[in-house]
């Protein structure tokens, strides 16, 4: 689905609704349905929402949302400060065009302020760098560059 480009269905287009399978789920085929080029609906599970003039998907169901792999090569991850030594951070899927998320996990030490990102490798991972006494584990989520 990644190379799916939703300004490809035309505006006004008069097509009432569009099937898009996606992959499988339990043996059966689980698809998108596009209605009037506005709207979307996931069969299983049950996810809703909406498609905005500029491409954007905003799901309506409290519980759905993008889930994001977690590993050196997915979008997700975590990593622990260690206070003024800055920290690498391996992820071959990272670009130096991404954007990349902090938060916090779990405190330790003291937090001083935000982790910051020294670095970016292509392909390779990024460094981040805490306050001096932090010692806490953050979250990090990497965003493609759609450019």
């Amino acid at each position: 689905m990644a190379n799916v480009k939703w300004s490809a269905f035309p505006a006004g287009a008069a097509i009432a609704a569009v099937d898009v399978p996606v992959g499988l789920q339990g043996g059966a085929c689980v698809q998108w349905t596009f209605t009037q080029l506005a709207t979307f609906a996931w069969a299983t599970p049950s996810l809703t929402g909406t498609v905005t003039s500029a491409g954007s998907m905003v799901f309506s169901t409290a519980a759905a949302g993008p889930t994001l792999k977690r590993g050196a090569n997915g979008r997700v991850g975590t990593f622990v400060a260690n206070g003024t030594t800055p920290v690498s951070v391996s992820n071959t899927s990272v670009a130096i065009t991404d954007t990349i998320i902090i938060s916090l996990n779990t405190v330790g030490g003291t937090i001083v302020g935000q982790p910051v990102i020294v670095t970016i490798t292509a392909g390779a991972g990024f460094t981040v760098i805490a306050g001096a006494t932090d010692s806490s584990t953050y979250n990090y989520a990497i965003i493609k560059n759609a450019a």
